[in-house]
């Protein structure tokens, strides 16, 4: 639906429709093939009035041709649960995308790093005329080079099952500036990836720093959408006003004198 445009009745309908409880379906389809079979049970005996009993056995006709509907029942049970494993199975059927790390190596006063993104293939088929296309940015210049990123979107195939990795190199030095205000200025890798006949998929990455050296498991790049500030939450009664000595000092709601404005305060009184 256009965005904007609002549903009509008939939408409304099928969208209430949808909010149906899965198992109000499945009481119904079980409700509906009871009631077949009891049909079928019945036709049976009704036909069976019918039979010659010199040539066929009214019973044995029953339970033969009975056996019969209940293995088709079977197939037709059968044939319902393979159809909707394979829908929620689809992974292992199709080509499906997934970014499985973003990372970076040489990240260091006069050295050029190196910005890599690894993809993976989790379906069961080859994903072939897969769209890739990288970019990094410092957020500012490095001598004036703001961003890079592929000249072109490059067409790769990635493998059923199998991982690819991609890198750009940064093919300038950076400064011990430009990575101490990384804690300011974002370390951004963003691009998108596209299977064949499918939309654009986005993504974006920018750089973690933390102070010494990264614990295992904590990744380098995080999503953009994720905010790392911290709000530090103290105890009532412990938090103050660091100020100087010439100042009021607020503490707990009150405001007290500091030492000097006393002193100056008696040096009026007493001008001896």
């Amino acid at each position: 639906m256009a965005k904007g445009i609002q549903p009509n009745g008939d939408e409304k309908k099928a969208k209430g429709m949808r909010r149906v409880p899965r198992w109000f379906w499945t009481s119904l389809w079980i409700a509906g093939s009871m009631l077949v079979l009891g049909v079928v049970i019945l036709g049976l005996f009704w036909i069976s009035r019918f039979l010659d009993t010199r040539v066929s056995d009214p019973i044995q006709f029953i339970t033969g041709n009975l056996l019969n509907v209940l293995l088709f029942v079977v197939i037709l049970f059968q044939t319902y649960i393979y159809r909707r494993q394979t829908r929620i199975m689809g992974v292992a059927y199709d080509p499906r995308l997934q970014i499985t790390s973003v990372r970076v190596v040489n990240l260091k006063p006069e050295e050029e790093p190196i910005f890599i993104v690894s993809v993976k293939n989790i379906g069961a088929i080859d994903a072939r005329g897969v769209v890739v296309n990288l970019r990094v940015s410092f957020g500012r210049p490095v001598e004036s080079i703001l961003a890079q990123k592929l000249s072109e979107p490059q067409t790769v195939t990635i493998a059923a099952g199998q991982e690819q990795t991609y890198a750009i190199p940064w093919d300038q030095p950076v400064k011990q500036g430009h990575i101490d205000r990384l804690n300011k200025v974002p370390l951004i890798v963003s691009g998108f990836i596209k299977l064949r006949d499918e939309k654009e998929r986005e993504f974006c990455y920018r750089y973690y720093p933390l102070k010494g050296e990264r614990p295992p498991g904590v990744p380098e790049f995080i999503p953009c959408d994720f905010d790392i500030r911290l709000t530090r939450i103290v105890t009532p009664g412990t938090a103050g006003l660091k100020v100087t000595a010439q100042a009021a000092i607020a503490a707990k709601g009150e405001v007290v004198p500091t030492q000097t404005e006393t002193q100056n305060k008696e040096s009026a009184k007493n001008p001896n």
